[in-house]
């Protein structure tokens, strides 16, 4: 009996000696676990500065995307365009002389109402008109780009713009009416459509190059600021 007693004791201390390095293994695993937490939280931490690095970046280069998108707007001060004007065979030989037939009925009446000291004549109106490329058959015709000499040339145009029709001997039973517009950076004049698409803006128009709006049921005339931007984007200042 005192032999089996001592044989089962031996064998208590034999397991007993077993299990002695297990605190140590999880000890040295609970250190294996911190080492990699720590690795977690600098490789966390080094992504958070890179996404607050790359957001500024991004800001950036949208400001100065806008910035450019206003300098190449500038560029435009004195363009305007003629859409919905097909072209024909005379033109071929006297754009100047067909445009200038076009809007001459727009200058009389801004010499008129004496926002025009005199009515003037194509070659000191117009710095240059041409058509910036062919169109093709059955589709909308390409636009005429207008540069005109002087900022009270180009007020006085736009000002009185619902006076252009087509020319009498080009009317017919199927002649569009011409629209004159300012000559916008492609920036703008996707914002333009998007804001005119949209529920949300009464009214919007473009103004010395910059897009303007009314929101439903207000009277206040808003800027947009960020042409880059959705419409919510755009409605929000």
């Amino acid at each position: 009996m005192a032999r089996s007693l001592d044989s089962k004791i031996d064998e208590i201390l034999e397991q007993l000696k077993l299990l002695a390095p297990v605190p140590q293994k999880l000890d040295n695993l609970c250190d294996t676990v911190k080492s990699i937490q720590d690795d977690v939280n600098t490789v966390k931490h080094d992504v958070a500065q890179h996404e607050d690095k790359i957001a500024k970046l991004e800001e950036d280069i949208k400001t100065l995307k806008i910035s450019d998108n206003a300098h190449k707007q500038q560029l435009r001060s004195l363009t305007l365009r003629i859409l919905n004007l097909p072209p024909t065979a005379v033109e071929k030989d006297d754009l100047r002389g067909r445009i200038y037939d076009l809007l001459k009925p727009l200058l009389t009446a801004a010499k008129s109402a004496k926002d025009l000291s005199t009515v003037p004549q194509a070659a000191t109106a117009f710095d240059a008109i041409f058509r910036p490329y062919q169109g093709e058959q059955g589709k909308n015709p390409p636009p005429v780009i207008i540069k005109v000499s002087s900022r009270a040339i180009k007020i006085a145009l736009l000002k009185n713009r619902k006076l252009l029709a087509p020319a009498p001997h080009e009317a017919g039973a199927n002649s569009v009416r011409p629209l004159l517009v300012e000559d916008l950076t492609p920036e703008n004049h996707r914002a333009l459509s998007l804001l005119a698409k949209s529920k949300k803006v009464e009214k919007v128009w473009s103004a010395d190059g910059l897009i303007r709006f009314t929101l439903p049921g207000q009277s206040r005339v808003r800027t947009v600021s960020n042409v880059l931007g959705t419409v919510d984007e755009m409605i929000a200042v």
